[in-house]
C-alpha cells in the first residue's frame, strides 16, 4: 500500500472470478494457497516513475539514465541496460548493480525504490 501511496485498504478489494463470469471478494480468512498473482478491483494502480542513474564507468563519466516504474526489479533494469548496449554483447549475468557508495551487490529480485536511484555497475 505504501508503494502506491495509498493509506486506505478499503479502496481496493482482492477478488476471484466466479462461474457466472463476475467477481466475488475474497474473505479475509481465505488462504492464498501458494497463489502469487491476485485480481484487484476498485482503485487504479499507478506506480510512480523513477529516474535511475547507472554509472557504468564513473572515472570516464559513462552513465545510463533510465526511467522505470517504481518496483521494477534489478534484473529487469539489467535487461534494459543490456538492450541499450550498442555492441549487443552485454549479458545481465556478467555484472552486478550496487547502490552508489556501497560494496554490496543488489540481488536480481530486489525492487527499485527511492533509495536506489543512483547505482554503480560492477563486472564479476
Amino acid at each position: 500500500m505504501a508503494l502506491l501511496g495509498e493509506g486506505k485498504l478499503s479502496e481496493v478489494k482482492i477478488v476471484k472470478v466466479v462461474r457466472s463470469g463476475g467477481f466475488a471478494g475474497l474473505l479475509d480468512t481465505e488462504k492464498l494457497k501458494g497463489r502469487k498473482e491476485l485480481l484487484a478491483l476498485g482503485r487504479e494502480f499507478k506506480l510512480q516513475a523513477l529516474q535511475v542513474v547507472v554509472h557504468i564507468d564513473r572515472s570516464l563519466g559513462v552513465r545510463s539514465d533510465i526511467q522505470v516504474p517504481q518496483g521494477t526489479t534489478i534484473r529487469a533494469l539489467k535487461d534494459r541496460l543490456c538492450a541499450k548496449d550498442p555492441t549487443g554483447t552485454s549479458k545481465p549475468e556478467a555484472f552486478t548493480l550496487q547502490v552508489a557508495g556501497s560494496n554490496t551487490a543488489l540481488p536480481d529480485d530486489s525492487r527499485l525504490s527511492s533509495d536506489t536511484l543512483e547505482l554503480e555497475l560492477h563486472t564479476s
